[in-house]
């Protein structure tokens, strides 16, 4: 089975290509606020290195945040659009199970601004509970008291960001990922209301 795993809800833009459970290329690069200028070509790019075409395609593994109001509706869309002209099934993960990848236990948490963060618990690439907005005292809690590892925009912390080996990350969200049973009313992680997203 090929499959296409795509994130671009965060500030890298994720594309990774895997026969089975074998990862066979991926792009990964810091692309924050241009990912649907550089979308497509990543995905000629990593079809093209394969020497396969999207005909080839048996699925699709998008994240589906959270993360950025433009930037998680971009993945999504070319997942939907493949869903709606070829019948390519969607399976759904997270950019938090993304940056946690097959770690035991980990607390994962993106920049949410406003002085808060998108955060989640994730085991072994499944989550526990769900994603919740954190503000910063909160993350700082966590922090203090959580003896698991840390990912993620670790800076809110004033530590080294932490986004976790990629490769880890795409071959455990292709396996963990959950098939979508109903596509087209497959909707992104805002967590945030739209008037949050435009301070």
């Amino acid at each position: 089975m090929i499959r296409c795993v795509m994130d671009t809800s965060h500030k890298f833009l994720t594309v990774g290509l895997f026969k089975d459970d074998q990862l066979l290329f991926y792009i990964y690069k810091e692309s924050l606020k241009s990912q649907s200028e550089h979308m497509i070509e990543a995905i000629h790019q990593v079809f093209t290195q394969c020497q396969l075409q999207p005909k080839d395609l048996d699925a699709c593994v998008v994240a589906v945040g959270p993360g950025s109001y433009t930037g998680v509706r971009i993945a999504m869309t070319v997942a939907k659009t493949l869903f709606a002209t070829a019948k390519i099934p969607i399976y759904t993960t997270t950019s938090l199970q993304l940056i946690a990848g097959s770690t035991e236990r980990a607390f994962v948490m993106l920049d949410a601004r406003s002085k808060r963060a998108y955060g989640a618990f994730v085991s072994l690439g499944k989550l526990v509970g769900q994603p919740a907005i954190y503000s910063i005292d909160q993350i700082k809690e966590v922090a203090s008291t959580f003896d698991g590892v840390l990912r993620g925009d670790l800076h809110l912390l004033g530590l080294e960001d932490d986004y976790g080996d990629i490769e880890d990350g795409l071959t455990t969200v292709n396996a963990m990922a959950q098939l979508c049973d109903y596509p087209d009313a497959l909707t992104p992680l805002y967590l945030k209301s739209l008037e949050d997203y435009q301070v």
